[in-house]
């Protein structure tokens, strides 16, 4: 069982094994800030978009994952970005929050 709507199911078969099993396995330094990255390695044991949404999908969980984050909407925002890259949609839609991520250079960058 995948924890996600029925109705999604069909949307998310889309998405080749392959593809699907890269973005499961990247690690969070290649695209959180290193700080935020660092603390869910370390206080949550996450050390990939896989393990950063399986963990994400357990309510007692959740809190500690938003610890790590300035605002728990950049956990929010996080989480749907992550689905986003899967090609499933997010079940909420988070307001505006301070960056999370980081451009190529490794630097924040402003959000649009």
């Amino acid at each position: 069982m995948s924890g996600f709507h029925p109705a999604l199911e069909s949307r998310m078969s889309t998405q080749t094994p392959n593809n699907q099993s890269a973005i499961l396995r990247m690690p969070l330094r290649h695209f959180m800030r290193s700080d935020i990255a660092l603390q869910l390695e370390h206080l949550c044991s996450i050390h990939s978009v896989g393990g950063f949404l399986s963990a994400w999908r357990r309510p007692d969980v959740q809190p500690r994952i938003e610890l790590a984050f300035e605002t728990p909407g950049q956990a929010r925002q996080a989480a749907a970005v992550c689905l986003a890259w899967l090609g499933r949609p997010a079940l909420f839609v988070p307001s505006p929050v301070p960056i999370w991520w980081h451009d190529d250079a490794g630097t924040p960058v402003a959000a649009v």
